[in-house]
């Protein structure tokens, strides 16, 4: 159990070191201002203003709540530990192993929810958030480097898809 609870500290250090990075309160202080114009009357007379300061709007909340919600989990773990501690007294109880397993399996998701927001972080760039333009040529080889190529676009297209990013074929 105590190795749960240091696992749970670690990823709580990561998250304030991610809050610091990611500069979650200027976000927060930017978002009140978005809220704040997107109230004014005339906000949607320019719609192309509007559709770009609501896209903003709607990725710097998505982030900051995602950053809340791992926060509260990781604290209603650490303390939902501390109290199974003091009424479990017997580790060889049945209920307090499903407890723990419980709880590793909620620390493995967290954990995959931190590592994507470290990854975003890393690609969180003045460029990064516009497209890109991916390019695969066969060369020479013939059928077999078409082959490969062809493997290799549709492995693109895969990872692209799963990432949520939009794809888009020009020439094949």
């Amino acid at each position: 159990m105590q190795e749960l609870v240091e696992k749970y500290s670690d990823l709580s250090n990561r998250v304030d070191h991610l809050s610091l990075k990611l500069d979650l309160e200027n976000k927060r202080n930017t978002i009140r201002q978005l809220e704040a114009e997107t109230m004014k009357p005339d906000f949607w007379n320019d719609n192309e203003h509007a559709r770009t300061v609501s896209q903003e709007l709607a990725e710097l909340v998505k982030e900051a709540e995602t950053i809340d919600d791992i926060k509260n989990k990781i604290s209603e773990n650490v303390s939902f530990i501390e109290l199974t501690k003091r009424e479990h007294e017997d580790v060889s109880d049945p209920e307090f192993s499903e407890i723990t397993d419980s709880l590793a399996q909620d620390l493995d998701a967290l954990t995959k929810e931190i590592d994507s927001l470290e990854v975003q972080l890393f690609l969180g760039g003045k460029y990064d958030k516009k497209p890109a333009i991916l390019s695969i040529h066969a060369g020479q080889g013939g059928t077999e480097a078409m082959d490969w190529v062809a493997m290799l676009a549709r492995m693109y297209e895969r990872y692209a898809s799963s990432q949520g990013w939009k794809i888009e074929k020009i020439d094949e």
